[in-house]
């Protein structure tokens, strides 16, 4: 009966112990519950923070794209869209959107791509931003007179005087009186140098500020090449050593992107208007117009629009001088003749391909500014007017400038250049070798970047950016 009355006791005290065992356990699950959702939710905004980030870079990386694809002119403010309307698309569970604005006078985009992720956690969406900055450049050689042929000698005779920085892979030849001034500084000539008669570089009363020679210099046809270079060999230059910079090169030509993507071109046709004879003649890249001719009779205009922009136009009118109207890339399939005595002064900035040569004779002049009787050459500024015309034949020399024509703006040869009689040019020169004779250059006052659509004309670097919430 004790033993009965002692059970009956502790059954008492056990049913409380249990309460508060299970009272515990139900605490530390609640615990346990409430920490383990709190953590989930701390790793999904974690996880979307991170998505929406990526989302970010890829619509940067977007833009980049946009900005370096070669069939695009990464100098047109209107390339990338305003941060008013981004380009936005869908994309992993959320979106990506890029904008951008361009500075024309420094040459710099301020690209931003935005990533947009839905949050599982029921907040509102995580937003993540990157912004970068980029620069519009052009390659070196666009500084110069370029000539690309290591094996070859860049040949200066009669009168022919050089105004404008010179970089040859090659060597130097010079007779008569010709003339490297001092006001082409500087001037690189891997090879060496030989003059001749009176020609010299630089003069005893204006030196030449700086030299870069590789093999040397020699006055006549025999002898030994000698360095420093001196006045005994007609050289007059203040600072002189053997640097011959290797980031400097011949700009690479694309015949084929540009035939498929130059608008107006073969392949792009006119939105609006015509050009005489058209573009191409067999939708193959063949060069098979004969003679194109820019500086007609009578006026025309070709443009080329695309989502209400103009993309590129050539347009003229006729006049004494008369006006030709440049933008874009334009190419023609064929041979590309300046002739007769038209005078023409160009507005806009474009580059005109021809798939095989150009030439100019006669009396032709093309002008970025023009004077009271030809070219203005001490007020052109190539950063507002600039035209690159680019001969992509395969001939022995494809772009030729002869008696009393006159061009202002950047010329490139595929193969070489030859200018003689009165001719005269101001603008930089990219060619395997050049001839130069009985001509002449007028100093060119450069530009960091020739248009979009030149051979090496636009170059995207990055200069910096920032990360942001």
């Amino acid at each position: 009966m004790r033993r009965l009355r002692q059970l009956k006791s502790e059954s008492g005290l056990a049913l409380v112990m249990a309460i508060g065992i299970m009272t515990v356990l139900a605490i530390s699950g609640t615990a346990i519950t409430y920490y383990t959702v709190e953590n989930s939710r701390s790793t999904t905004g974690g996880t979307a923070s991170q998505k929406a980030f990526a989302l970010a870079e890829a619509g940067l990386n977007n833009a980049v794209s946009v900005l370096s694809t070669p069939a695009n002119d990464p100098q047109n403010p209107n390339l990338l869209p305003p941060s008013g309307s981004p380009a936005t698309q869908t994309a992993e569970g959320g979106t990506l959107s890029y904008w951008g604005s361009y500075n024309s006078t420094t040459a710099i985009w301020t690209v931003t791509g935005q990533g947009t992720y839905r949050n599982s956690a029921g907040r509102k969406p995580i937003v993540r931003k990157v912004s970068q900055q980029y620069s519009i450049t052009s390659a070196q050689s666009w500084r110069y007179i370029y000539v690309d042929d290591p094996t070859g000698c860049l040949s200066l005779t009669a009168t022919v005087q050089i105004t404008q920085p010179l970089f040859t892979r090659g060597s130097l030849c010079m007779s008569s009186s010709a003339i490297v001034t001092s006001m082409a500084s500087p001037v690189t000539v891997a090879g060496t140098i030989q003059t001749g008669s009176s020609a010299s570089v630089g003069t005893s009363a204006a030196h030449l500020p700086v030299l870069h020679i590789g093999g040397g210099c020699r006055y006549g046809a025999s002898g030994s090449f000698v360095t420093p270079c001196t006045s005994a060999q007609q050289v007059y230059a203040d600072t002189q050593d053997s640097f011959i910079d290797p980031s400097v090169t011949k700009a690479p030509i694309d015949l084929p992107l540009w035939y498929a993507n130059a608008a107006p071109g073969p392949s792009h046709a006119c939105t609006t208007g015509s050009f005489p004879g058209g573009f191409d003649n067999d939708s193959t890249m063949n060069t098979s117009l004969s003679a194109v001719r820019l500086l007609t009779a009578s006026a025309y205009d070709c443009t080329v629009t695309a989502n209400g922009q103009t993309v590129g136009r050539i347009a003229w009118t006729p006049g004494s001088p008369g006006t030709l109207t440049i933008q874009g890339t334009i190419f023609f399939d064929g041979n590309l003749v300046l002739d007769g005595s038209a005078k023409a002064v160009y507005v806009g900035r474009a580059t005109i391909y021809a798939s095989g040569t150009i030439t100019f004779s006669s009396t032709t002049q093309i002008c970025g500014k023009y004077g009271s009787t030809e070219c203005d050459w001490t007020n052109w500024n190539p950063d507002a007017n600039m035209l690159i015309l680019v001969a992509g034949g395969s001939a022995t020399t494809d772009f030729q400038v002869t008696s009393s024509a006159m061009f202002q703006g950047g010329i490139y040869a595929r193969t070489n250049y030859s200018q003689s009689s009165s001719v005269k040019v101001q603008g930089p020169i990219q060619a395997q070798n050049v001839t130069l004779s009985s001509s002449g250059q007028s100093g060119y006052p450069g530009t960091s970047r020739v248009p979009g659509g030149a051979p090496g004309g636009a170059i995207v670097g990055q200069v910096g950016g920032s990360w942001s919430g």
